[in-house]
């Protein structure tokens, strides 16, 4: 049972990062609106979170490795629940494109742990298959082509409006949720 529930916070903060990746891509033309962003703004608005998630991942991965991928873990869902909190309320469009840089950094920190804490709490080989499946299915299923070649998430166009609170108010709650799930687990 302990084996599942964490493979079911691991996905679910793995959804989170791969979400954010594109999440904004339908809101932007309320962000533009409400926050009177500028072209340039709109533009570090949208790419900050993966320029600076791509960039820390090696890094942070590493620090996972030394340190022990569950608190590396636990410290990337903190920090992304609060800059999602961040976002939602930012006032600017420059306060937005620093919530999107705490974001990334939450998400550098948790996406190398995910598949070493999914395979290290499956120890027979045949739930390790499943459960790896399970990660790559996410992993590859937060983004996914629509019919105009855009990428999108599926679940960001069926159920999230444009209304950018409403977009990291989603995120908000998670975060805090995997986590207080994720104390009681055990470490690698």
């Amino acid at each position: 049972m302990k084996k599942w529930l964490t493979l079911a916070i691991v996905s679910s903060a793995l959804f989170l990062i791969v979400v954010d990746m594109t999440v904004l891509y339908t809101a932007l033309p309320a962000l533009t609106r409400d926050l009177q962003a500028s072209s340039s703004q709109k533009l570090w608005i949208i790419n900050v979170y993966a320029l600076v998630v791509s960039g820390l991942l090696p890094g942070f991965g590493t620090l996972g490795d030394r340190l022990s991928h569950k608190p590396v873990f636990l410290a990337g869902l903190a920090v992304f629940g609060i800059a999602s909190l961040c976002a939602a309320f930012s006032p600017a469009a420059e306060w937005l494109i620093f919530a999107r840089v705490l974001l990334a950094i939450g998400a550098a920190l948790m996406m190398p742990a995910t598949l070493p804490i999914t395979r290290l709490s499956t120890p027979d080989n045949r739930a390790r298959s499943f459960a790896i499946g399970v990660w790559a299915a996410i992993a590859a299923g937060g983004v996914m082509r629509n019919g105009d070649g855009l990428q999108a998430d599926a679940l960001r166009e069926a159920l999230i409006t444009q209304d950018r609170k409403t977009i990291y108010r989603v995120d908000d709650g998670i975060p805090v949720l995997l986590e207080n799930e994720a104390r009681p687990l055990s470490d690698e």
